[in-house]
């Protein structure tokens, strides 16, 4: 799953993603929250991180503690609840396929 509103980032993040598997792309948290409320299965979550997407990350925590989340934004001095890698922006598509791979072993 990939939630970002960056319509300038999301093409790139989502074709090098659609490579690993199925992605599903929504512009904000509350579409995303929605999915999830609905039963969509996420392996992995690579979100733009603001307060709002907080009960998005949570959400994924709850229903598959497995998943890999991968956050990214301004700098922080730590890593959000629930968030196994904060990446500062701008991102590399490329990064964030590369951890995926190493996170979920493939």
């Amino acid at each position: 799953m990939l939630v970002d509103s960056s319509t300038m980032r999301q093409p790139f993040v989502q074709e090098l993603l659609s490579e690993m598997g199925e992605v599903k792309q929504y512009d904000g948290a509350p579409e995303a929250l929605a999915a999830i409320k609905h039963g969509a299965k996420v392996d992995a979550l690579v979100v733009g991180y603001r307060l709002a997407t907080g009960p998005v990350i949570h959400a994924v925590r709850h229903h598959n503690p497995k998943a890999v989340i991968i956050a990214f934004g301004m700098p922080r001095p730590d890593v959000p609840p629930g968030v196994d890698r904060y990446l500062v922006k701008p991102i590399l598509a490329i990064e964030v396929r590369s951890i995926l791979e190493q996170m979920l072993g493939g």
